[in-house]
């Protein structure tokens, strides 16, 4: 089990008791690590975790519906944008919806 995993595990543990704000922090922990990781230690990591641990983030951020959840939404999707992970036009595309649904809040 990589570190990554292990993170998201416990992300999505935290996440199942109700604890979000703990569930978000291993979510961005996941996020930061593989890039330190991936540049800093020249290790190559799965990236799979990452994208998963995004995904359960911006979930659970568009959830809480607030101006705050949806700018930490456009940090996740900012942060996989800058790992390379997805074409770039998706989470541009994804990141001009949700400025526009923060203007209707």
């Amino acid at each position: 089990m990589t570190r990554q995993h292990l993170l998201y595990k416990v992300g999505r543990c935290y996440d199942l008791l109700g604890q979000e704000d703990k569930a978000l922090s291993k979510y961005r922990e996941v996020l930061y690590s593989h890039r330190a990781e991936n540049e800093f230690e020249n290790r190559k990591t799965d990236p799979a975790w990452v994208v998963k641990s995004a995904q359960a983030g911006i979930t659970m951020c568009l959830k809480r519906n607030t101006p705050e959840s949806i700018d930490n939404a456009s940090e996740f999707l900012r942060a996989l944008r800058d790992l390379q992970l997805l074409p770039a036009e998706d989470y541009e595309k994804q990141i001009r919806e949700l400025k526009e649904k923060q203007k209707l809040l």
